[in-house]
Protein backbone atom coordinates (compact mmCIF):
# COMPACT_ATOMS: atom_id res chain seq x y z
CA UNK A 1 0.00 0.00 0.00
CA UNK A 2 1.25 3.49 -0.84
CA UNK A 3 2.16 5.80 2.00
CA UNK A 4 0.41 9.15 2.34
CA UNK A 5 2.80 12.11 2.17
CA UNK A 6 2.55 14.92 4.73
CA UNK A 7 2.31 17.38 1.84
CA UNK A 8 -0.88 15.65 0.67
CA UNK A 9 -2.38 15.80 4.16
CA UNK A 10 -1.46 19.48 4.53
CA UNK A 11 -3.18 20.20 1.20
CA UNK A 12 -6.64 18.94 2.34
CA UNK A 13 -9.17 21.77 2.69
CA UNK A 14 -11.17 21.97 5.89
CA UNK A 15 -13.72 24.43 4.52
CA UNK A 16 -14.71 25.91 1.18
CA UNK A 17 -12.85 29.15 1.92
CA UNK A 18 -9.53 27.29 1.75
CA UNK A 19 -10.09 25.93 -1.76
CA UNK A 20 -7.79 27.16 -4.52
CA UNK A 21 -9.66 27.07 -7.83
CA UNK A 22 -7.78 26.27 -11.03
CA UNK A 23 -9.67 25.24 -14.17
CA UNK A 24 -6.58 23.98 -16.00
CA UNK A 25 -4.55 22.25 -13.25
CA UNK A 26 -7.28 21.34 -10.76
CA UNK A 27 -9.10 18.07 -10.30
CA UNK A 28 -12.88 17.94 -10.03
CA UNK A 29 -14.79 17.05 -6.88
CA UNK A 30 -17.57 14.55 -7.60
CA UNK A 31 -20.07 16.38 -5.39
CA UNK A 32 -19.49 20.12 -5.80
CA UNK A 33 -18.00 19.83 -9.35
CA UNK A 34 -15.38 22.47 -8.55
CA UNK A 35 -11.90 22.17 -10.07
CA UNK A 36 -9.42 22.86 -7.28
CA UNK A 37 -5.81 21.98 -6.60
CA UNK A 38 -6.43 20.69 -3.05
CA UNK A 39 -5.97 17.00 -2.20
CA UNK A 40 -9.02 14.88 -2.99
CA UNK A 41 -10.01 11.54 -1.53
CA UNK A 42 -8.08 8.61 -2.94
CA UNK A 43 -9.80 5.24 -2.95
CA UNK A 44 -7.35 2.42 -2.20
CA UNK A 45 -9.73 -0.37 -3.21
CA UNK A 46 -7.98 -2.38 -5.98
CA UNK A 47 -11.29 -2.67 -7.84
CA UNK A 48 -11.89 1.10 -7.87
CA UNK A 49 -12.11 2.70 -11.31
CA UNK A 50 -9.72 5.58 -10.67
CA UNK A 51 -10.78 9.21 -10.36
CA UNK A 52 -14.51 8.47 -10.29
CA UNK A 53 -15.90 9.59 -6.95
CA UNK A 54 -13.11 11.89 -5.73
CA UNK A 55 -14.24 14.39 -3.12
CA UNK A 56 -12.65 17.60 -1.82
CA UNK A 57 -12.20 17.97 1.95
CA UNK A 58 -15.48 19.69 2.93
CA UNK A 59 -17.90 17.72 0.70
CA UNK A 60 -18.05 14.35 2.54
CA UNK A 61 -18.54 16.17 5.83
CA UNK A 62 -21.24 18.44 4.35
CA UNK A 63 -23.00 15.47 2.79
CA UNK A 64 -23.36 13.72 6.16
CA UNK A 65 -25.19 16.67 7.72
Amino acid sequence: MDEIAWEELDNICNNSGEKIYNRSLGSTCHQCCQKTIDTKTNCRNPECWGVRGQFCGPCPRNRLW
